[in-house]
């Protein structure tokens, strides 16, 4: 019978169909996504305050210990189906470790702590910036963009936001683990130079989509405190290295400024508008009379290129917004935004009107020392 359907699905000028392992990975894949959506949490409610184990511990015993030996009746749990996933990371056949790679993106917040135990180890590797041959190069790279893509699918969904997750401490500041790993991995990408590197252009992508969704996902009231200012200022940079002509204003690019912008390029820019506004300003001087945070501004506003017009435009207006709400206190921001309104181009004009008006609108603003 089989022997029969197949015959059928070969016949000449048929659509041909995917082939049955495609198949069964496609189903695989879909079970992970599901039973990580799922799995319970190996650990009690009091048990889950914050997940900051150090990146030196040597593996998962380290940190929080094996715990009592399984009994007859025993029930799996996250920890479990995590001891088997996790080391399928570092599977060299591609498709199986993309779909591990989706499965854990989709964590239930619950198992989260769970997750990062067996993680731990492949972080610390991740930022780990020993000297090595070129194979074992492009496997720690290849292993690095596998992580990122789950934490950026991780940060797409709101995991690390939920309160269960413990990524997120009582303060409001992200825990120490990942604050070790952003850093980590911004030490990393700073410091590679291999600028066109197609696995290394990939990671930069993830990285700055993982940093925006991270803080995006965030309620505007608690990042004030989610990263420090050091290192906002850190990726703000890293970022601007990224952005193409948005990165004139910084000294980074040499180059025609009509280039038209890459998808690492858009997204960088966007990482540098979340990074600025994660808080007060990181930099007090460049909100001063004549600061390059204006500068900067000035060119989003003004972006003219069709494609992605609408997208820098609307960010550039969020930007002038949440600079506004972050920084009350700074008189010259507030001057600028008010001055463009009456001597910006015509599309910079209406972008900071719209923006003064959110802000009116939403709350009543310290503005009566303005002449």
């Amino acid at each position: 019978q089989n022997e029969r359907a197949s015959g059928i699905l070969s016949r000449p000028g048929t659509k041909k169909v995917t082939n049955e392992r495609d198949l069964y990975i496609s189903l695989w894949q879909n079970y992970i996504v599901m039973a990580c959506c799922i799995a319970p949490s190996s650990h009690t409610s009091d048990q889950l305050r914050s997940v900051s184990p150090d990146l030196s511990a040597s593996g998962s015993e380290a940190v929080l210990g094996e715990g009592p030996p399984k009994s007859p009746g025993y029930q799996s749990t996250a920890k479990d189906l995590f001891k088997l996933l996790v080391p399928l990371i570092r599977c060299e056949t591609t498709d199986i470790m993309e779909a591990v790679v989706m499965g854990l993106g989709h964590t239930n917040p619950e198992a989260f702590r769970d997750l990062i135990v067996e993680l731990l180890p492949i972080m610390k590797e991740a930022i780990d910036r020993k000297q090595e041959n070129v194979r074992r190069r492009k496997r720690r790279d290849v292993l690095r963009l596998a992580l990122i893509k789950m934490f950026r699918a991780m940060a797409e969904h709101g995991i690390f936001n939920e309160s269960s997750s413990g990524v997120i401490e009582s303060t409001n500041a992200l825990c120490f683990t990942f604050v070790e790993y952003i850093e980590g991995a911004r030490q990393f990408l700073d410091g590679e130079n291999d600028k066109d590197g197609a696995i290394l252009q990939e990671i930069r992508l993830h990285f700055s989509e993982f940093v925006r969704h991270l803080i995006r996902n965030t309620p505007v009231e608690k990042r004030g405190s989610l990263l420090s200012r050091e290192l906002r200022y850190s990726l703000f940079y890293l970022f601007a290295s990224w952005s193409g002509k948005f990165g004139l204003t910084f000294g980074h690019i040499r180059g025609n400024k009509e280039d038209r912008l890459s998808e690492l390029q858009l997204s960088a820019v966007q990482a540098m508008s979340a990074v600025l506004c994660c808080g007060p300003a990181f930099d007090p001087t460049g909100l001063n009379e004549e600061g390059y945070i204006y500068a900067w501004l000035d060119i989003l506003l003004a972006a003219h290129e069709e494609k992605i017009k609408l997208q820098i435009y609307k960010l550039a207006q969020e930007t002038v917004v949440l600079l506004l709400e972050f920084n009350p206190d700074v008189q010259t921001l507030l001057e600028w935004v008010i001055d463009r309104c009456y001597t910006g181009a015509h599309e910079v004009a209406d972008g900071c009107l719209n923006a003064l008006s959110m802000v009116f609108n939403n709350r009543e603003y310290p503005c009566d020392h303005v002449a």
